[in-house]
């Protein structure tokens, strides 16, 4: 009877746990949770860091890409990238205006300092105030496309070109007042179209005039393109040109916490500039300068310091390229690399 009795009290008193049980077990449940939620955040972190990473390094790589596709392009004018572009247009304060200075297709600006005016060739729409410190402005020049092919020999003394009718015979690149270039594989010009259509009579032949006088702006100053008294014959070619300018700016994009990203933005003639990549803060520019007539860079300056554009045969681009979002901790939480790479200028060389 006493030993049932022991029994039955020994089971009752297993029913329940006592307080420093309850104590350990909820230590070791915190312990283990705190180490989960560790785990976790870990983890995401290194998530966080790693996409940072990965997208860092490709705004980096899209960046230069555009950048060296448009270097490597710079310069080109038809078959005559090699020799020297008459510019029939009126000058400008002495000078021919220099976005269409085809002899120099590769110039630039550096912003240094925050109260640093804008240069006078900058067009207006590139905001310039947005610029880094730091950071450079590239302008490239080239022609666009293969050009209207002429259709007949155009003497030296023409004032109308006869070429090959665009599809588009309105097109605006082809209107009154575009600048335009000429080149066969010997020389070329540039000059203002002062009246452009087809001609009469269903032959579909395109004619461009670029007469002297009148109100266009610049206007040309002479009808004689062809220096050498040859004239232009069907073997010379009617391009468009392209001159780009390629800077960094505020995107129109946002980062996690809110904050404006910086781009890469390109401006294409009268067009407006278009972001091309998210992420690029700054873009340097070193000119590689031949002095010893080589075609070899004895040195690497800004812009502001190269003494002969005609000298420049390679650039030394520089891109910083940050995450865009908060990945880490420490500074402003962004990550960032610079990428360097040297261009070889493959055009007027």
């Amino acid at each position: 009877m006493l030993l049932t009795f022991r029994s039955q009290l020994g089971l009752q008193r297993q029913r329940g746990l006592s307080l420093v049980e309850i104590m350990v077990a909820l230590l070791l449940g915190a312990v283990i949770t705190v180490g989960i939620v560790q785990m976790f955040t870990a983890n995401r972190a290194t998530y966080q860091i790693n996409m940072g990473q990965a997208r860092m390094q490709e705004n980096g790589r899209f960046g230069m890409e555009f950048l060296a596709s448009a270097i490597r392009n710079a310069g080109y004018t038809g078959c005559s990238s090699r020799g020297n572009i008459f510019n029939a247009l009126n000058t400008v304060g002495g000078s021919v205006p220099p976005e269409f200075d085809m002899n120099e297709p590769i110039s630039g600006f550096r912003k240094a300092s925050a109260t640093q005016g804008a240069p006078s060739a900058l067009p207006s729409d590139i905001p310039w105030t947005d610029i880094p410190v730091g950071s450079d402005v590239l302008v490239l020049k080239a022609v666009d496309g293969d050009g209207l092919p002429l259709a007949g020999n155009m003497p030296d003394s023409s004032s109308v070109i006869f070429s090959i009718a665009p599809d588009n015979p309105n097109d605006p690149l082809f209107a009154t007042g575009s600048i335009l270039m000429i080149s066969d594989c010997s020389k070329g010009a540039v000059f203002q179209v002062t009246n452009s259509g087809i001609v009469g009579g269903g032959d579909g032949r395109f004619q461009i005039q670029h007469n002297p006088g009148g109100s266009l702006v610049p206007g040309n100053f002479t009808q004689r393109l062809a220096q050498d008294d040859e004239g232009f014959g069907e073997d010379a070619s009617v391009y468009t040109l392209s001159v780009e300018f390629y800077f960094v700016a505020p995107g129109a994009g946002t980062n996690n916490a809110n904050e404006p990203a910086m781009a890469l933005w390109r401006k294409r003639g009268p067009a407006a500039p278009v972001e091309l990549v998210e992420g690029i803060e700054t873009i340097q520019v070193l000119y590689g300068e031949d002095t010893s007539g080589n075609r070899v860079p004895n040195r690497y300056r800004r812009i502001d310091d190269v003494s002969n554009p005609d000298n420049i045969v390679t650039l030394r681009m520089t891109v910083t390229a940050s995450s865009v979002d908060r990945v880490t901790e420490q500074g402003d939480g962004r990550l960032r690399r610079d990428f360097t790479k040297t261009i070889a200028v493959r055009n007027r060389t």
